[in-house]
């Protein structure tokens, strides 16, 4: 339900599709897009029409993960075996382009507005690199290289390039206050910088703007974590919120949204948004099944619940929206 002084005699959320698994959900002007599938060997990639949002009219695009939407176009990567990965296109059902090969694995993508930023890590040498794959179809150029650690998450803006690094799967003996870090780079490469360092570990994907960085740093205690800031200019860091299971962040120029589950409490699910200029979490929406992945467009927040993946019948999950006005309380 909505939390505000007027309280809806009805869910104002629309669901949209059933029968998927949703696990990373990434929108353009015109699509819905997701992937099914939670580890990198790539799983179904699909999309759907903001226009003409029903089951049936749903398109599988091929296989990949954690995809990116840009003006039409899907990217993603697969995994031909454990020691290669391949960036794709994907613009039509059966139309994949492959747009590049790289040694290593577990790759995760962000973009500007000319490129596509990517993570590789070699599991026999704990080596991460970040490359840089040019929109135009151009060759792809490596930006930097960390040594002893993984990289996963990965965020782009304004010159610069941000990842987080698990010194948990380092070859190289960590000290406890290192589990997880979060560095940056300037787009043309040069020695990485750390912005943050945590005995815990850093999660979901983290976000950035023209001026902070946000993120979630999982306590040890199951489950639970804090939202945090992290200024580009100044490098002071901030405590948003004490959250639980965070599984997604979405962000707009007004709002970071994020979506939360906590399987002790009823209702189990939480669609939440903080604003930019200061102020405390908002409740917009509780929901009976913890969602997993989330997005924003300028009229929606759009969210997915994902089914058991581990069974075959695992296409039990959702795709839901609410109208931002709505959400605001306009």
């Amino acid at each position: 339900m909505l939390v505000g002084a007027c309280q809806p005699a009805a869910d104002p959320s629309e669901l949209l599709l059933t029968n998927i698994a949703p696990t990373f959900l990434t929108l353009d002007k015109t699509a819905i897009y997701w992937s099914e599938a939670p580890n990198p060997g790539g799983g179904p990639l699909k999309r759907v029409k903001k226009d003409k949002i029903q089951d049936a009219d749903v398109e599988a695009l091929g296989l990949g993960f954690d995809p990116l939407a840009i003006d039409g176009m899907l990217y993603s990567t697969t995994e031909p075996d454990s020691k290669t990965l391949t960036l794709n296109r994907y613009q039509a059902p059966g139309d994949v382009e492959p747009m590049a090969t790289f040694q290593g694995s577990n790759s995760f993508l962000a973009a500007d507005h000319q490129n596509i930023y990517l993570t590789t890590f070699d599991s026999d040498t704990s080596v991460s690199q970040i490359w840089v794959q040019p929109l135009d179809g151009t060759p792809a150029s490596l930006v930097v290289t960390d040594a002893d650690t993984e990289a996963s998450f990965v965020a782009a803006g304004d010159g610069e390039v941000f990842w987080i690094s698990h010194l948990s799967r380092s070859k190289a003996p960590a000290p406890e206050s290192m589990r997880t870090a979060i560095k940056k780079v300037g787009f043309t490469g040069g020695v990485p910088a750390t912005l943050f360092e945590s005995p815990d570990y850093i999660f979901p994907r983290f976000l950035v703007n023209s001026d902070s960085l946000f993120f979630v740093v999982w306590n040890r205690a199951p489950r639970l974590g804090t939202l945090f800031k992290i200024d580009r200019h100044s490098g002071a860091m901030i405590s948003l919120a004490e959250v639980s299971d965070v599984s997604d962040l979405a962000l707009d120029s007004d709002n970071l949204y994020w979506v939360e589950s906590d399987l002790r409490a009823e209702p189990r699910g939480m669609i939440r948004r903080l604003p930019l200029q200061g102020g405390s979490p908002i409740t917009i929406l509780s929901t009976k099944v913890g969602p997993n992945t989330i997005a924003v467009d300028d009229m929606y927040i759009y969210w997915g619940t994902a089914g058991d993946v581990r069974t075959p019948d695992h296409e039990a999950g959702t795709l839901s929206r609410l109208l931002k006005k709505v959400a605001l309380g306009l």
